[in-house]
């Protein structure tokens, strides 16, 4: 195999592919054909490059060689896998983007579904909202979604692994069992701080606890209330401000796009599309209003600055391989801002208990979810039937949220590569650094430039480093749910008498 013509191939292969997740995610195209950029570069995913790639790393002499060529295997067999499953996927994402849903006689598209049931009010449209939304997603999506499991494990099994959570853990090295394991230490930890603020905030709301789903917490998370401290206009002019403190212009980061424009297409979940790393960066969020549009600016921000900071002669691999826990660190280490007390009152002349008590029990909310989530997904592919799997769905979720949660998410909520587990590591590293750069740098520490050059550093490095190595850099103690335990249990126990 010539390595060097691989590797450029890798990368026209991934820069086609983020084109197309923009294109298609910011609702600019109304049919996904990622089934093309795959027939393009199919000479990337075979067998035989499989072998000689795996060949390759077990004759590497170098902890930088072993590294990426270790990231080369983990993209191959993440091919191989994605050939198995791609005009599924294509067809899952058509359907996203061209369904529509029926509520009360009116057809909305499903895509904005979910920002229509975050901002509405009354409780039985919110569920008139998500039970069309489960239709849609029983007699279209799910079928699907279902086949693109099964083929998922079949690959899995052909290329010699007991389960596809086994090739995880083996050829992308994530510790499925040791997150999984730290994450229920954290729901136990915190199990009776939650129930008690869960309950006093939809007693608050007027909602009987033992009727509650999961769509009133979205709405109630939705925090309308407080509104004028975060109107639309505003999100830009207040993330601009905060990296002016941080000593980064976004005027002058030319490689940084804002595509911020509602359209019906347009996905509902905020992402970063890093098209030419560090070139091109679209930063992309579907604005609807509140807080949630800070938030999810200011996380994909943290993707985007970490992507536009890499060291233009990195190696490929570490520019756009590797795994996601470290991007994803930096990404809520800049949502984090929406919960300090001090950055709310000095950028949006925000100074409210209740409205910190809130973001903190939400933090907690969906960190309780995630690892619910995780659990769920670690039995997922054992499971012989829809049946099992939507029974272990509801029973994990609600265990860990206390509220009722609609079974139809059973297979919509399944991400693969475990993209769970990532995201809890990410929360805990981002835990640990926050303190760090807390007690090194002071509570305005986005206003130190030695703070800001520690970042720069990390974010310089690329993916040649890990989550723990970056705890390392910022002389941080381990990875660990410890940290994330006792913040939120000193902010939310000030509430409790």
């Amino acid at each position: 195999m010539d390595l060097t013509a691989y590797r450029e191939e890798v990368e026209r292969f991934c820069q086609s592919l983020a084109e197309e997740e923009y294109l298609t995610g910011s609702g600019r195209k109304e049919t996904a054909q990622q089934r093309l950029i795959y027939e393009r570069h199919g000479d990337l995913f075979t067998d035989a490059a499989h072998a000689s790639l795996r060949e390759a790393l077990g004759a590497a002499q170098s902890p930088a060689e072993r590294r990426q060529l270790g990231y080369l295997v983990a993209f191959v067999v993440d091919g191989l896998i994605e050939i198995e499953v791609r005009d599924l996927e294509d067809e899952v994402t058509d359907a996203e983007i061209q369904g529509k849903i029926t509520v009360e006689g009116r057809e909305i598209p499903y895509r904005q579904g979910m920002i229509r049931m975050e901002n509405e009010p009354d409780r039985g449209r919110r569920s008139a909202i998500v039970d069309a939304m489960g239709r849609l997603r029983t007699e279209v999506l799910n079928p699907l979604r279902a086949e693109i499991f099964r083929s998922i494990e079949r690959r899995a099994a052909q290329l010699g692994y007991a389960s596809y959570p086994e090739l995880c853990r083996s050829v992308r090295g994530l510790p499925l069992d040791e997150v999984d394991r730290r994450m229920q230490t954290f729901v136990a930890e915190t199990d009776e701080l939650y129930r008690l603020h869960l309950e006093r905030m939809l007693r608050a709301a007027g909602i009987p606890p033992a009727e509650a789903a999961t769509h009133d917490v979205a709405y109630l998370s939705r925090s309308r209330g407080y509104d004028k401290y975060f109107p639309s206009e505003g999100a830009v002019p207040a993330l601009k401000h905060t990296l002016r403190e941080m000593g980064i212009d976004l005027g002058f980061q030319k490689e940084i796009v804002l595509d911020l424009e509602p359209r019906p297409g347009k996905s509902p979940r905020a992402f970063c599309a890093p098209v030419q790393i560090p070139g091109r960066i679209y930063l992309v969020t579907a604005p609807h209003g509140g807080p949630d549009d800070y938030r999810a600016l200011f996380h994909e921000a943290g993707h985007a600055e970490h992507f536009a900071h890499f060291d233009p002669g990195l190696a490929m691999e570490d520019r756009y391989l590797g795994t996601m826990a470290l991007t994803e660190t930096f990404a809520f280490l800049m949502e984090d801002f929406q919960r300090n007390p001090r950055w709310c009152k000095e950028f949006l002349g925000l100074e409210d208990p209740a409205y910190q008590r809130r973001t903190d029990f939400l933090k907690l909310y969906l960190v309780r979810r995630y690892a619910a989530k995780l659990r769920y997904e670690l039995g997922f592919y054992t499971r012989s039937s829809v049946e099992d799997n939507e029974r272990a769905y509801r029973d994990e979720l609600e265990s860990a949220l206390g509220i009722t949660v609609p079974g139809h998410q059973y297979l919509t909520d399944v991400d693969t590569g475990f993209y769970a587990a990532e995201y809890l590591m990410a929360w805990m590293a981002e835990a640990v650094l926050r303190d760090r750069l807390k007690s090194r740098f002071g509570h305005r520490w986005w206003a130190s430039p030695r703070a800001v050059d520690l970042l720069r550093e990390a974010w310089r490095q690329g993916e040649t480093i890990t989550v723990n190595e970056l705890l390392d850099l910022a002389g941080a103690g381990p990875l660990g749910e410890e940290a994330l335990i006792e913040e939120l249990k000193q902010n939310l126990s000030v509430a409790v008498p």
